[in-house]
């Protein structure tokens, strides 16, 4: 199939493209990037995701190696430890699982609700915002950058990189840039953790300074590992809510009788944002290598063999899910794969799940009769790595 994830046709609107893929060739093979089979059937999916022996997430920086990480093409930089595999990818999970288990978002929640307040607060009187630059992105930002004990007001830069990284396709200025100021943040952690970790006094702030104490096999993190660890929490924990929770607004902003239920029915609310977030599935897709020979839907796919795993596809597969193109806002089961599946599926899936409920309520409550802008909703030039949106303009009766 002629079949390149970053191109701007496929950006402008992968449903219609993903659905006849689905249907007529759900293993097929695309010579774009290096060549990779994608699949986009939700079992094949699941199955890819849920078989690290087979289908490995390992990120080799040696141009020569066949391992080539987790998306297509691979960037410059490796992502510690969800380009990993078992054995090893376990021993580091455990040391981020305190940081986003269900108990720790709880306790988060106050300061969330104050990030939010905050960023409503700054435009209430506007009388407009843009939902991506005025709460979206700062929000999830802010909320990372303090939970690493970080700091907060540097939450520009660090927006503007992790989205960046993935809003352009490969080869363009503005990826090229998004790469240097990652270099930069990298530098400047890689000197924060070396001073942080020659004071044995110092005061633990947050998450970076877990991670110093944090031990493998009873040695401390090399700090390069640190670093890679600690850029993975920042870029996931930035850009994937920005995209499902502006996903979100754009959508009720279309369908004003699902807000007026959502205002009626608050109940519903969970629910609602695991909805949203299948039907957004702000990471659409995830790369494997084969480690052996394997044969999926009856076609024999070689070792070392490139795989794209299409959650987005799958999110939509009618086998699994009733209309799925839809948004039913009390969907039950939801067995959706946008925080991914098996050994790799996302540690931050809980902070993700409470930012956007309570991005979404305060906004229910404080400006519920926005409206959306006429070409004011603009996506991301690409969707070969993050489903999201470059602006989302509207318009609401001032509040206080």
């Amino acid at each position: 199939m002629e079949f390149d994830h970053h191109s701007a046709g496929f950006a402008a609107d992968p449903n219609p493209f993903l659905r006849d893929l689905r249907e007529r060739c759900p293993v097929a093979w695309s010579e774009s990037h290096g060549g990779f089979w994608a699949l986009t059937r939700f079992a094949d999916v699941d199955r890819v995701l849920t078989d690290p022996a087979t289908f490995s997430s390992r990120h080799d920086l040696d141009p020569d190696s066949p391992f080539l990480g987790v998306t297509i093409p691979p960037p410059p930089m490796a992502f510690v430890p969800v380009e990993m595999d078992p054995p090893e990818s376990v021993a580091y999970r455990r040391i981020l699982n305190p940081l986003f288990s269900p108990a720790a978002v709880d306790r988060l929640r106050p300061r969330i609700e104050q990030f939010t307040d905050f960023c409503l607060d700054r435009f209430a009187a506007r009388g407009e915002l843009d939902f991506v630059h005025d709460l979206t992105s700062p929000l999830p930002a802010m909320v990372t950058l303090d939970i690493m004990g970080l700091p907060v007001d540097d939450w520009p830069r660090y927006a503007a990189t992790f989205h960046d990284m993935v809003a352009y396709p490969p080869g363009s200025p503005e990826l090229e840039g998004a790469f240097a100021s990652a270099q930069a943040i990298n530098a400047e952690l890689h000197d924060l953790v070396e001073k942080r970790r020659a004071d044995p006094a110092r005061i633990r702030l947050g998450g970076v300074d877990a991670l110093i104490d944090a031990e493998v096999g009873g040695e401390p993190l090399p700090v390069d590992v640190l670093v890679d660890i600690i850029r993975l929490i920042l870029a996931g924990g930035i850009d994937t809510t920005t995209g499902a929770a502006t996903g979100a607004f754009v959508y009720l902003g279309e369908h004003p009788d699902a807000r007026r239920t959502l205002m009626d029915r608050p109940e519903l609310l969970g629910g609602a944002c695991e909805e949203f977030v299948r039907w957004v599935t702000p990471t659409p897709l995830l790369a494997r290598t084969t480690t052996c020979p394997v044969e999926i839907d009856g076609q024999a796919i070689p070792e070392h063999e490139r795989i794209m795993a299409n959650l987005a596809a799958a999110n939509r597969d009618p086998a699994t899910f009733a209309a799925p193109d839809d948004v039913q806002l009390d969907r039950t089961p939801n067995r959706h794969v946008a925080f991914g599946a098996g050994i790799h599926r996302c540690v931050g899936a809980n902070l993700a799940r409470a930012e956007m409920e309570i991005m979404i309520a305060a906004v229910l409550r404080r400006m519920p009769d926005y409206e959306l802008t006429a070409g004011g909703v603009q996506r991301y030039r690409t969707s070969g790595v993050q489903n999201g949106f470059v602006a989302a303009h509207a318009t609401f009766p001032p509040f206080t």
